[in-house]
C-alpha cells in the first residue's frame, strides 16, 4: 500500500508540474507537492542571475521567502552553483558550529541539516533550481529524497521549458502589439477575403488623405487602385504559398497618375505559418491573415530621416545615421559632427545592417540609392 500510495503521489505531482505551465500561480502548488513527497522541512524554487539581489525570485513553502532573496544568500546559491550543469545537485551541510557558510545557513533557517540544491534549467548566468531544507529533528530519508528528485527534475525541465517559451512569446507579442499601433507606417491586418480584422493610426490617417487609392468600406479594405490591387493579390498569393517560410513579400508599385507609388510589403499571420508573427490581443483561427504594410513615396522631397525610418523600422538617431551616409559622409566624419567617438556611430550601424541582413556597409548605400530613386 505504501509504494501504491508513492506511486500514485508521483503521478499527481507530475500532473501538478504540467499545469502549472498554463498557471504560473500553480509553482506554489508544485513545491509545496514536492516538500511532502520528499519529506522536506521546506521547498522553495528560485530563478536567478549573475548573483544579483534584485535578479532573485522565489516561491517557497515553510520558508519565509523574504530570507531566500537575501543578497548573501543569493551569492551563497549563485556560487555552489555555478560550475554545475543542468540536472546537477549539490548538498550544503547546515551546522552551527561548522564553516562560515555552514553556520550562516544555521543561524538563517534556525536549524541544523541539509539544503540539497538541484539545477532545473540553466540558460548562461541565468538558472532556475529547486532548494530542499532537510533539518536532523525531521530525520528525513535524504537518499530517498534524491531519487525521488532525480525522478521528477525532467518533467520540471520540460515544464520549466515550455513556460518560459510561453513567457518570451507573450513578452514578443505584447511588443508586436505596441509596434503595430505605435508605428509610423500603415499597417493593416485582413483577412483573405480582404475584411479588415485591425489597423493602426498611421494607416487611418493614411486612408483618410488617400481615399481615392485606398479607404474602408463597411469594414473591408477597398483598393481602387488598380495597379495597387494587382500587385496586393499577387503578393498575398505568394505568401500563402510560402507561408511556412514566414518571409515577408516586398514590392514598388509605380502609379499611372500623380508621379507617385507604393512600397507595399505583405506578412503572412496564422496557425499556417511556423514563423507567424504573434499578436497578443488577436484570435488567429483557421482563415489566412496578412499583415500589409503601405508607405507612399514620390510627394517628399527627397531622402529624409523619416521616410528612412518608416521603411526600415529605424529609431529616429539611426534614421539619420543612414540619411547621412547616403549623403556620403563617412562614419568617422559622422561622429566627429556629432561629437562622438566612432565606436558609437559603429555600433548603430552594425545594428542597423544585422536587423536588415547586409553584411555589408555598401549593400545599405546601395539599398538607401534605390529607395532615394523611388522617392525622387
Amino acid at each position: 500500500m505504501a509504494e501504491e500510495f508513492k506511486r500514485r503521489m508521483h503521478l499527481y505531482i507530475i500532473q501538478t508540474i504540467y499545469e502549472a505551465v498554463c498557471n504560473p500561480e500553480g509553482w506554489s502548488d508544485v513545491v509545496g507537492e514536492i516538500r511532502k513527497i520528499t519529506g522536506a522541512t521546506s521547498a522553495f524554487f528560485m530563478g536567478i542571475g549573475p548573483g544579483a539581489e534584485q535578479n532573485a525570485s522565489v516561491v517557497s513553502k515553510h520558508v519565509d521567502r523574504n530570507l531566500l532573496i537575501r543578497a548573501d544568500f543569493v551569492d551563497i546559491v549563485h556560487t555552489v552553483t555555478a560550475s554545475l550543469g543542468q540536472g546537477g545537485t549539490v548538498a550544503l551541510d547546515i551546522k552551527r558550529n561548522g564553516s562560515t557558510w555552514q553556520a550562516y545557513l544555521a543561524d538563517m533557517f534556525d536549524c541544523e541539516g541539509q539544503l540539497v540544491i538541484a539545477i532545473i534549467t540553466k540558460e548562461g548566468q541565468r538558472r532556475f533550481i529547486l532548494g530542499l531544507i532537510f533539518s536532523y529533528e525531521d530525520q528525513a530519508d535524504v537518499r530517498l529524497a534524491n531519487e525521488l528528485l532525480m525522478a521528477l527534475t525532467p518533467h520540471l525541465q520540460i515544464a520549466m521549458g515550455i513556460h518560459r517559451q510561453m513567457l518570451k512569446d507573450r513578452e514578443k507579442a505584447e511588443r508586436l502589439d505596441h509596434f503595430f499601433s505605435q508605428s509610423a507606417t500603415p499597417r493593416v491586418i485582413v483577412s483573405d477575403d480582404f475584411r479588415i480584422i485591425e489597423s493602426n493610426r498611421a494607416f487611418e490617417r493614411l486612408i483618410e488623405k488617400n481615399g481615392s487609392f485606398l479607404k474602408r468600406s463597411e469594414g473591408f479594405l477597398t483598393v481602387a487602385s488598380s495597379a495597387l490591387r494587382q500587385e496586393i493579390d499577387r503578393l498575398l498569393a505568394r505568401s500563402q504559398q510560402h507561408a511556412e517560410t514566414g518571409h515577408a513579400n516586398i514590392a514598388w508599385v509605380k502609379e499611372a497618375e500623380g508621379g507617385f507609388g507604393w512600397l507595399l510589403k505583405v506578412e503572412p499571420l496564422g496557425s499556417k505559418s511556423l514563423n507567424v508573427t504573434p499578436f497578443a490581443n488577436l484570435g488567429f483561427g483557421n482563415d489566412a491573415k496578412s499583415m500589409l504594410s503601405f508607405c507612399k513615396m514620390g510627394d517628399r522631397n527627397g531622402l529624409t530621416p523619416a521616410v528612412v525610418g518608416s521603411v526600415l523600422g529605424l529609431t529616429t538617431a539611426e534614421a539619420s545615421l543612414a540619411c547621412e551616409l547616403a549623403q556620403g559622409n563617412a562614419p568617422a566624419e559622422i561622429a566627429h559632427a556629432r561629437g562622438v567617438a566612432k565606436n558609437t556611430v559603429h555600433n548603430q550601424l552594425t545594428s542597423i545592417m544585422a536587423r536588415h541582413g547586409f553584411h555589408r556597409q555598401g549593400q545599405l548605400l546601395s539599398f538607401l540609392s534605390t529607395l532615394s530613386l523611388f522617392i525622387g
